[in-house]
Order: structure tokens, then sequence, then C-alpha cells
């Protein structure tokens, strides 16, 4: 399960505590210094960071610390030489980015998701991730994760989850993070 940092550093490593390993740090509006205290903090409690592309300093940070990297849909160039992945809303658009080597695609709308209720977009549902996780390679479903989704997608075969507003809506992000990690893992 990957996290989709929600805007504030306290919260995301309460969610790293509770057992999340994988967090991509996803904030244009953070300034260089900001990016970089988060960066080591987070390193420092075990997590292995992705930047998005939009997060400032994320190229260069990237490859000082030997980190991945995060691109949207459209409109970013693929950094040569820096281990990525990438948001798609398609099978060609997944396709695409592994054949220009992504380690691994988000495919979203999964399902309705918490942060975006009036996107009217199709969503995946299980069936069709399970169906696009077999053509492409790892594939993590965004928006709309539940811990019953999360379950259910993986009983389909589909790599894993992204979760944002699936955390951060939450009372306690950490104790949510613990309920999805323990939807996953049974």
């Amino acid at each position: 399960m990957l996290v989709l940092s929600g805007g504030e550093l306290d919260p995301l490593l309460a969610v790293v505590q509770a057992g999340v390993r994988d967090v991509l740090i996803r904030e244009p509006d953070l300034d260089l210094f900001t990016v970089q205290v988060w960066l080591g903090a987070l390193m420092q409690a075990g997590a292995r960071v992705r930047l998005h592309l939009k997060t400032p300093g994320a190229v260069e940070l990237a490859r000082r610390f030997g980190l991945g990297v995060h691109f949207a849909s459209t409109g970013d160039a693929v950094p040569q030489g820096l281990p990525f992945s990438q948001s798609c809303h398609s099978v060609a658009q997944g396709r695409r980015a592994f054949e220009l080597g992504a380690e691994f695609v988000f495919l979203s709308p999964a399902f309705r998701p918490h942060s975006k209720p009036d996107d009217l977009r199709q969503t995946w549902g299980v069936e069709r991730l399970a169906q696009a996780q077999r053509a492409l390679g790892p594939v993590l479903a965004l928006g709309g994760i539940t811990p019953e989704r999360a379950a259910a997608l993986r009983a389909a075969g589909v790599h894993g989850v992204a979760v944002l507003g699936g955390v951060w809506r939450a009372a306690s992000p950490g104790a949510q993070a613990r309920i999805l990690l323990k939807s996953v893992s049974d």
C-alpha cells in the first residue's frame, strides 16, 4: 500500500509509524527546505519515499537520495536515469508508461474518489483493474479505496492500492492506515 501525502507532516509520520512503508510526497506548494525536512523525517522513520514531479526539487532530491519519482498522466517528461511511476487513466496510457520503463502505474479512478465526489469519470472497478494488472504489470488502484475494496482488489490479483482521501478523511489517519494494511495482508 502506498499513501499519498495529505498536506501535513505529523499525520504522515503517524501513517508510517502505523506500518505504511511507501509514501508519495505530492506537495507542489511546499518550499524546497520543507520538502527536504519532510524527506529526512520520513526516511528516518523507515519510509520508502517517492517524489511527485510537481513537488519542488523532486528530480534533484531523487537523484541525491536515490529515490523514485512520480508524474501525472500528461505533461511531464520522463526523468532520465530515475526509477519512476505514472498516473494513468487507460490501459493505453499504462502500456506506454511501462514501455518507457515505469516500475508501476496508478490507475484511477478505481472507485468514486473520496476527495472528488463530483468526479464523473468512469470508474475501473475490481474486475477491470484485475484485467489491467494482467495486461500491464504492477498496478496500484487509486480512488475511493476502502478496506473492503482494498481486500477485494488484492484477492483479484491487483498489485496494490494507493490511498489519499481514504486515510486523510479519517479521524485518525494512523489508525485508518492500520485498518487498510490489515485488509490487504490477511
